[in-house]
């Protein structure tokens, strides 16, 4: 058989053109999937952050309404940074936030990054912000009758833990 005997009229094949369109195609599409999962990412990370940042500020918030709740002394500091609180056996504990988070010495939320107190009409007013910008407020409130308090402000900044 010779060359000439072949007749490439009827041979099956593709050619130089149709599999660079077909390379064009495929590479467009691909593209097209890779952007469609990207922004599906970004839309699944962006709806999961307020349930993120309720996940940080909810437990800090939950420790300080029990410990305001059995106490029969609460007092925040004068620049409302801090909060002084006593406990059923006279022990204070000072709840504020450091470079680790919100803090009493003895559990600390990292999540939370700035904590704010204040005494309203005779409730303890918490707002907290967490590390992502998320704020939240409570009104907090003792089960003691209100009594006069030990915490001065001469107690409280005798005894404000150093930044």
């Amino acid at each position: 058989m010779s060359n000439s005997d072949i007749n490439t009229d009827t041979e099956a094949g593709f050619t130089l053109l149709e599999m660079v369109v077909t390379m064009g195609l495929f590479g467009a599409l691909t593209i097209m999937v890779f952007n469609l999962f990207s922004t599906s990412m970004e839309v699944s990370k962006n709806a999961a952050q307020p349930v993120n940042d309720y996940i940080d500020a909810q437990p800090a918030l939950d420790a300080l309404s029990e410990a305001v709740r059995n106490s029969p002394d609460i007092q925040p500091a004068v620049g409302a940074d801090a909060l002084f609180v006593l406990d059923q056996e006279r022990k204070y504990s000072v709840w504020r936030v450091t470079d680790a988070g919100l803090t009493n010495g003895l559990r600390t939320f990292k999540g939370v990054q700035e904590a704010q107190f204040e005494d309203i009409d005779g409730l303890t007013e918490v707002t907290l912000t967490t590390r992502s910008g998320f704020t939240t407020s409570a009104r907090l409130g003792s089960r003691f009758p209100r009594t006069e308090t030990m915490f001065s402000k001469a107690f409280m900044a005798a005894y404000m833990p150093a930044s």
